[in-house]
């Protein structure tokens, strides 16, 4: 990690009565005497947002609220956001200022002095960021992808409806590629990667780096939108009444809830959980059939789960995690030939993303879509991506041009690996 100057900086007029903030040499306004210096550090997900209220002087959180991205309305995944603004259903304009109206909103919650707020960061991916600074979309989404870096973008409060806040600079973290984004590099900012360590980020996509000496290797596959808690019917967010674990004990069967709450849907945790108990009692097949005396009832194909909560599970579903499952294992495998690292050598495994990953990480190794040889080294560091940004203000920020970005879907063997990723073991 390499050290430079703060990006934000204040100079001083005579006799002290104000300062002109500046950020990387340009001036953004001018800040009264005793008036704090705020910032707002957001994390864009793909589907959740979360965002700190941050003082520019001390770095210390004042503030904080998380929320569903408001552009799911529109479309669930990023690309098909994308490509609504390619065939103009909506232009980048609207769903910029969908998302903004919803940060003023959560801002005008986290505090009263819009005045003192000076810098909105944004750490996002590509798409994400083209969509909210509107930019032209024109060359994302095409196959294969040009995986080239983002800058950094800028634009003043005034131009993105910000205007009654005063003076203020919105921008965004670079990005390393179409996937590879300012959120992924926060993260690594706060992490620190030492040698050989693998750092899993599970969100909408998933993203995978290893250090090996002065590089940094990753690449990303798709996961859809699973492990925030949507995609699936019966799949919800984490919140109190999800399903988290399951067992068939004695012919009964024995649901655990988060806070041991009434059943509401089931967590990825608990999906996970009834996939992996499947297996190993033979209810599903490597294939992902149906197969052996389920003790469930069917109904028009599929399983009555909990007739109560009208929970249904399809083979479909069941098909869907299983991609899912050989793209992230594929990714790891070429990943690891790539880099030229034996699993066994990784020195430590770092799953980045939601605060809860820690509840499913012997399900991940269960069901297969982490290999056994990382069970042991697991570690869950949970939302470290405004840490990183914090860092980064700071001036210390990880260097970008020691990035070696594998396109999987390039990668001669690629598809035949996600096949046979995909069958389904215990």
């Amino acid at each position: 990690m390499t050290t430079s100057r703060p990006l934000i900086t204040q100079k001083y007029k005579k006799p002290g009565t104000s300062s002109a903030v500046f950020f990387n040499e340009n001036k953004i306004g001018e800040k009264y005497k005793n008036q704090p210096l705020l910032s707002l550090l957001i994390e864009a997900g793909s589907n959740q947002v979360s965002m700190e209220l941050v003082d520019l002087e001390s770095y210390d959180t004042l503030a904080a609220s998380s929320f569903e991205n408001p552009m799911n309305e529109t479309a669930w995944d990023m690309l098909s956001r994308v490509e609504a603004v390619k065939s103009s259903k909506i232009s980048s304009s609207i769903l910029s200022r969908i998302f903004f109206q919803k940060i003023k909103e959560e801002a005008c919650r986290l505090t009263e002095d819009m005045q003192s707020v000076f810098l909105i960061a944004l750490a996002c991916n590509s798409p994400m960021a083209h969509l909210l600074m509107q930019e032209s979309v024109l060359d994302l989404g095409k196959t294969p992808e040009k995986f080239s870096p983002t800058p950094s973008f800028q634009k003043t409060f005034s131009e993105l409806g910000f205007e009654e806040w005063g003076e203020g600079l919105i921008v965004t973290v670079p990005n390393v590629s179409t996937f590879i984004g300012g959120d992924n590099l926060a993260a690594l900012n706060a992490l620190g990667l030492t040698e050989l360590e693998l750092v899993i980020d599970l969100g909408a996509s998933c993203e995978f780096f290893l250090k090996k000496g002065t590089a940094i290797h990753a690449t990303s596959c798709e996961s859809r939108p699973i492990f925030e808690g949507y995609f699936l019917d019966l799949l919800e967010p984490l919140k109190p009444g999800s399903i988290v674990d399951f067992e068939i004990k004695n012919g009964l069967y024995i649901w655990e809830t988060f806070a041991n709450k009434p059943i509401t849907g089931f967590s990825i945790y608990g999906l996970l959980q009834l996939l992996s108990h499947f297996l190993q009692k033979g209810y599903i097949n490597p294939q992902g059939k149906f197969s052996g005396d389920i003790p469930f009832k069917k109904v028009d194909n599929q399983l009555l789960l909990n007739e109560e909560a009208r929970l249904y599970l399809s083979e479909k579903d069941i098909q869907i995690l299983r991609f899912i499952r050989g793209s992230i294992r594929s990714a790891i495998i070429i990943l690891m030939e790539r880099s030229q690292v034996d699993l066994k050598d990784v020195t430590r495994v770092t799953i980045t993303g939601q605060d809860q990953n820690y509840l499913f990480g012997d399900s991940l190794v269960e069901i297969g879509f982490l290999p056994k040889e990382l069970l042991t080294k697991m570690n869950f560091a949970g939302q470290t991506v405004i840490e990183g940004m914090k860092s980064r203000l700071k001036g210390q920020e990880l260097p970008t041009d020691s990035f070696d970005y594998v396109e999987l879907s390039l990668i001669r063997g690629y598809y035949q690996c996600l096949a046979q990723a995909m069958q389904l073991e215990t």
